[in-house]
């Protein structure tokens, strides 16, 4: 049984494992510290009605990343598949094409969104603050799509660990921002 435990410990492989593992848990951990602080804060500063309001606009940024349609994780595959072949030249070209698809897809998206935005204001311009806060929302989800394809070549480059921490970093650096805006005043 030692051996066995000491031939895990300098595997490459179980390194890389337990790293990833590591990693994700960590971004668990994140998420659940972050709501937990997100909630009375936000809550008690904004009282219920903006927080409700606050949480119905953060789930634009799930929607518009849902038009990934599996464009990062595929571009990962591929990217893997041609890197272990040594096809560096092949593995460029799709993460080039899944950047540039991506690019488009977020964009597209955003006007979308940002056309929605500017009918609603045309219809009820006394929830300026609920537009504004809707337009930032969309564009920090065209910069979340744009991860996804950076995301997929640490993957590729077998640094998943790397990108799934600077990945979830952004969760409490976002949470951080929106206590600091609550508490200036903002809504």
């Amino acid at each position: 049984m030692l051996t066995l435990r000491k031939r895990w410990k300098n595997s490459p492989i179980f390194r890389r494992l337990a790293g990833g593992v590591g990693a994700i848990a960590l971004g668990k951990i994140w998420i659940l510290l972050t709501q937990i602080a997100l909630v009375p804060v936000l809550s008690n500063t904004w009282g219920a009605e903006a927080y409700g309001q606050w949480l119905m606009l953060s789930t634009i940024p799930i929607y518009i990343a849902l038009t990934d349609f599996g464009i990062g994780t595929a571009a990962g595959v591929e990217m893997t598949r041609h890197l272990e072949r040594g096809d560096d030249t092949a593995a460029n070209r799709v993460y080039q094409s899944g950047w540039v698809f991506l690019t488009l897809i977020s964009f597209l998206s955003g006007a979308t969104v940002w056309v929605g935005i500017g009918i609603w204001h045309k219809y009820d311009a006394t929830m300026y603050d609920m537009q504004v806060a809707a337009g930032l929302m969309v564009a920090a989800s065209i910069l979340t799509l744009q991860v996804f394809v950076l995301r997929a070549v640490f993957t590729a480059t077998h640094n998943f660990a790397k990108g799934q921490f600077v990945n979830d970093l952004a969760i409490p650096i976002e949470g951080l921002g929106v206590v600091i805006v609550a508490w200036s005043g903002g809504v």
